[in-house]
């Protein structure tokens, strides 16, 4: 989100000669205006676009400024619009009317420009205050289903934990005892080579070329095998799902191994990444950190997004190393995108700033991820080239200070 808020203004005014001057002076200060001649446009305008703030005439022909008030007050939205009625007509009888009715102030015509303008940006102010509580709001919604979601998979994986097991036990059984039969059915085929009658031996090599018993052994095992790498599969996205979850931890530090939560994670979004980016890992020799896994795996997921959304329009490279120093271990993650400009760097942890387009992002994402890490004692830094690349750092204590390593609370 820009420091400066760029307003949509909705000017009610039947008169041309006075809306005009109005009109050209907002827009000369960066916002966008839309023009309503009566009551009725106002209402029908306020429904189709809701603009930030609304300069209401009060004197038009239909229904005039305060009825006009009334109606958009009855709309229900998620946010409040400044309501601005414009008069000139003297004493408080319509003021008080107008004000009643749900304007929030009264400006005396002929309006001055530098009073407007003052309005305009305490309009900016409760703007940019709303837009970022929705944002918030869309967040905490978003962080509560995935939550549930969370509890949801949790309970999945152990309902399919179950049949898995068994499934698996079974192929394994069944491995062998197929074993078994083409032991016997080698031993058989010896002694039928001894048989002294032609004709039984003609019957058995008959039965054997219409059983197709030499593909049988070959086709057998590897249905098994097979079998056995499709089980070995969805037993590894169970897990990953568990691992990304973490449910059962809620908000305890436990020792953690960092690239099991690391590959658990990319599993997860690897739908989200594998067209635009190629993923390497540079793993080093790291010990189990002290943390919450659940959330360092968030803070690593955003980060892998982050650079696959950074990416042009060919496909590029994601490489994740890890390593040790003294009592800490460091992350990164670089990423061959666009790169970060110097005049935006500084921002990238604040919270509600995105250089993504509308509803593609909330600006949430790499402040959640910072706070994460502040909380775990760690840093993240950011070291970019426009055009070549972003690279981010995250440094964490292996373990945390003055606390129980296997029970110690968040």
């Amino acid at each position: 989100m820009s420091d400066i808020e760029k307003l949509h203004v909705l000017l009610v005014e039947d008169s041309r000669t006075y809306a005009m001057p109005v009109k050209t002076f907002i827009e000369e200060k960066g916002h966008r205006v839309t023009l309503a001649r009566c009551g009725e446009e106002a209402v029908a305008h306020f429904q189709k676009e809701l603009p930030d703030i609304i300069l209401m005439d009060v004197i038009m022909p239909g229904i005039g400024g305060i009825e006009a008030t009334r109606q958009i007050r009855r709309i229900k939205t998620d946010r409040w619009v400044s309501i601005i009625m414009m008069t000139s007509l003297g004493g408080n009888e319509s003021l008080i009317e107008g004000l009643e009715a749900g304007a929030d102030e009264y400006l005396i015509k002929p309006v001055r420009f530098d009073v407007l303008e003052a309005r305009i940006r305490a309009s900016q102010r409760v703007a940019k205050v709303q837009r970022s509580l929705h944002d918030v709001r869309q967040q905490l919604v978003q962080t509560e289903k995935m939550a549930s979601i969370g509890q949801l998979a949790a309970g999945i994986a152990h309902e399919i934990n179950n049949p898995i097991g068994f499934v698996f036990s079974n192929i394994g059984s069944l491995e062998r005892y197929m074993a078994s039969v083409f032991q016997i059915l080698d031993a058989h085929e010896k002694v039928a080579e001894t048989l002294a009658n032609p004709e039984q031996r003609a019957q058995l090599a008959s039965l054997r070329k219409e059983l197709d018993i030499d593909f049988l052994k070959e086709d057998i095992p590897a249905l098994i095998a097979e079998s056995k790498d499709g089980i070995s599969r969805v037993k590894n996205i169970v897990q990953d799902l568990k691992d990304f979850s973490h449910v059962d931890d809620r908000l305890d530090f436990q020792l953690a191994d960092l690239h099991k939560g690391i590959d658990s994670t990319l599993n997860i979004v690897s739908n989200e990444i594998k067209y635009k980016a190629e993923i390497v890992k540079e793993y080093g020799d790291i010990p189990e950190v002290e943390c919450v896994a659940a959330h360092l795996n968030q803070v690593f997921m955003n980060l892998a997004i982050n650079a696959a959304h950074a990416m042009g329009e060919g496909r590029g490279k994601i490489t994740i190393r890890t390593g040790c120093s003294k009592e800490r271990v460091w992350i990164t993650f670089t990423d061959t995108g666009c790169g970060i400009p110097n005049e935006i760097r500084s921002k990238v942890f604040d919270p509600f700033f995105t250089t993504k387009p509308i509803g593609k992002g909330t600006g949430l994402g790499l402040s959640l991820s910072y706070g994460i890490i502040q909380k775990h004692h760690g840093t993240i830094e950011i070291e970019s080239e426009v055009g070549k690349g972003t690279t981010f750092l995250i440094s964490l204590p292996i373990r945390q200070a003055g606390t129980d390593a296997t029970h110690s609370k968040w």
